[in-house]
């Protein structure tokens, strides 16, 4: 049954019809440091297979795809519609319709700040990984971040997110962390493109920055 919450989100996902296309120059300055940071940790197999769960319009499921073949999965059509990668299906991301250890890699962004239940979440994306998981989430010790929570009803719940937080609900999921930072100060579809591209070369590991990004493994 939908929550009232989560049907308040869906109804303010398939109201987003003006988000910039993952091809902007300043959805690249947000989306490839992650990308970059995520590989240090870890190499991918040969013609990997990788889930972008909750991808929306493909801010990061255009990136992804570099990568290997990468499958977008949102709950609200309206997003995916916007989303120009080939490989997209809408479903939940609580019950995600995909056999165990499927992929190489499990990865969501800005998705659980916008959930009743994270903890599950991370559960499925860990049940149809082989073994990695990657999570990138709002920091709301970043000021743009911060006022966005503020004045947004469908992102209040960004202000419980820190990277201590982050941790948390991954280690509650079951899940070994092997790298956690706070970086970046480009934020994709609002920020003003002259800020963009003032703060956009800054993305080394700073308390301020605007998004966490933690990189998991299932316990080996």
């Amino acid at each position: 049954m939908t929550t009232e919450h989560t049907q308040q989100q869906l109804d303010y996902w398939q109201a987003q019809h003006k988000r910039r296309h993952p091809a902007d120059p300043i959805i690249a300055a947000f989306a490839r440091p992650k990308l970059d940071f995520m590989l240090n940790y870890f190499n991918l197999p040969p013609a990997p297979l990788i889930l972008d769960v909750g991808c929306g319009n493909g801010y990061f499921t255009y990136y992804l795809q570099e990568l290997g073949q990468t499958i977008g999965l949102d709950y609200a059509a309206a997003m995916l519609a916007q989303n120009p990668v080939e490989r997209l299906l809408q479903a939940s991301a609580l019950n995600l319709p995909y056999q165990d250890t499927l992929f190489d890699l499990s990865f969501c962004s800005n998705l659980l700040h916008h959930m009743d239940n994270p903890v599950a979440a991370i559960r499925e994306m860990s049940r149809v990984s082989r073994r990695y998981i990657v999570i990138s989430e709002p920091n709301r010790n970043n000021p743009a971040i911060l006022a966005l929570g503020l004045a947004k009803p469908a992102e209040r719940d960004s202000l419980r997110f820190s990277a201590a937080y982050l941790q948390q609900l991954v280690e509650q999921a079951g899940l070994q962390i092997l790298a956690c930072e706070t970086m970046g100060f480009v934020t994709p579809n609002r920020m003003p493109r002259p800020i963009a591209n003032l703060v956009s070369p800054f993305n080394q590991p700073n308390p301020l920055g605007a998004y966490t990004v933690l990189i998991a493994q299932k316990p080996q």
